[in-house]
């Protein structure tokens, strides 16, 4: 057993509380790889493969079938883990890349949906397109609802980079010809990781694409009237229609003045059972990071995501409380999605290119041959019933800032990692 001290603030409603926490670090949790006190460990998650990355403080665990993070904790002292928040579908799910139309559409369904139904978990990610948007055509050639990314097998490595963990999952979409990558790095004793992907055009011309996180989180941490989310909205979309009169709103976060002259908060999961919602969000144009964080009134766990403004002006919000009766959600589906990137509303393969929305872009271009870069970091906070929520998040040397509602207390999140770009 290794032991060492560390410092934290963390700053609540009336009061400012300094822990000095003793942690105790086991030589290895891992089966391959330890740097310092972050472990990488080759293992399984719900029977698929999969890599976890882990430190005194947190684990995140990637599904090598699709990419999928699949699961955040938060750890303590003692051993004790949060909640995982992260969706989980009630039945048995398997990696797609193994799914066949022949021997699984009874257990995931049929059409475009079938797929991502077989495989869904947690964050994946939608991409060279977001949505639904699928011609039967396509659909006979294998393409299916948002994307082609999580489709594959991912290869990955490990490396160390001084005390730093890092694990690279690489694939390429044959189908649509790209080559894709995502990395994740962990330093030891802070409950923050950076992913940084990246995406290359196998193709020698241009093209259109979209490039959209589906964050999903599921019930316990998913609640009516209890599970809350802030982020840094400046207009909400209540349809694709840009001439519709609902989407003339003014928002003072969480709360929202509809056209018809009445009010909603956006801030709270709002579907009672046997209902669901999609509404688009624009990012405040002023700031230069898009982000979210989301926690249970009634649960000791915050989760935050901060990704680059300049290439993800929009967060789609997908709420399914047991309103889908189709197979295999079959009335059971708890999720609250936020899907995070460029483009408010889904398409298909062939029909990209939309047009601006809130005078926003929708998709972006790549060039013939282009790698484009992006950066993020995922973050996790222990919180108590008293807490009222974010005003606001800023990154400072060392740390991650939230400014409490209501209180304006700071609260601070040791973070040596870069910041989004």
């Amino acid at each position: 057993m290794e032991s060492f001290m560390r410092y934290f603030t963390y700053a609540f409603p009336g009061f400012l509380r300094q822990i000095f926490i003793l942690i105790l670090v086991p030589a290895s949790l891992s089966i391959q790889t330890v740097c310092g006190q972050v472990s990488v460990d080759k293992t399984e998650f719900n029977g698929r493969e999969s890599y976890a990355l882990q430190n005194s403080h947190m684990r995140i665990s990637m599904l090598t079938g699709g990419g999928y993070i699949a699961e955040l904790r938060l750890l303590s002292a003692g051993g004790k883990e949060s909640i995982n928040p992260m969706y989980i579908p009630h039945y048995k799910t398997i990696d797609t890349h193994d799914y066949k139309p022949e021997s699984h559409e009874g257990q995931y369904g049929v059409g475009r949906n079938a797929k991502l139904m077989a495989g869904y978990t947690g964050h994946y990610l939608c991409f060279p397109y977001f949505g639904g948007g699928v011609s039967s055509e396509e659909e006979a050639l294998g393409y299916s609802t948002h994307g082609e990314a999580y489709t594959v097998k991912y290869s990955v490595e490990e490396k160390m980079e001084g005390n730093a963990a890092i694990i690279t999952a690489s694939a390429e979409l044959p189908m649509t010809k790209y080559a894709i990558s995502r990395s994740f790095t962990m330093l030891p004793g802070q409950p923050v990781v950076l992913v940084e992907e990246a995406i290359e055009n196998l193709e020698n011309f241009d093209r259109p694409y979209h490039w959209v996180q589906h964050i999903t989180f599921g019930k316990p941490f998913i609640e009516y009237g209890k599970t809350r989310v802030d982020a840094p909205v400046s207009r909400i979309a209540f349809s694709s229609k840009k001439d519709d009169p609902a989407n003339v709103n003014t928002v003072k976060w969480p709360m929202v003045s509809t056209a018809a002259g009445g009010s909603i908060n956006a801030g709270v999961f709002d579907s009672d059972q046997g209902e669901g919602l999609y509404r688009a969000w624009l990012i405040d144009p002023e700031e230069q990071y898009t982000w979210f964080t989301m926690y249970h009134t009634e649960r000791d766990l915050l989760v935050g995501y901060i990704f680059p403004a300049s290439k993800n002006p929009w967060i789609g919000d997908w709420q399914e409380n047991q309103r889908s009766q189709s197979f295999p959600r079959s009335g059971k589906t708890v999720a609250w999605g936020l899907e995070l990137g460029n483009s408010p509303f889904g398409s298909g393969p062939s029909n990209i290119e939309q047009d601006k929305f809130f005078d926003t872009e929708t998709f972006q271009w790549i060039g013939a041959g282009e790698e484009k870069k992006q950066s993020y970091l995922i973050f996790l906070l222990p919180i108590d019933e008293s807490f009222m929520g974010v005003k606001e998040l800023k990154l400072e040397d060392g740390a991650i800032v939230l400014i409490e509602r209501e209180t304006a207390t700071p609260i601070r999140i040791a973070n040596g990692l870069t910041a989004p770009k």
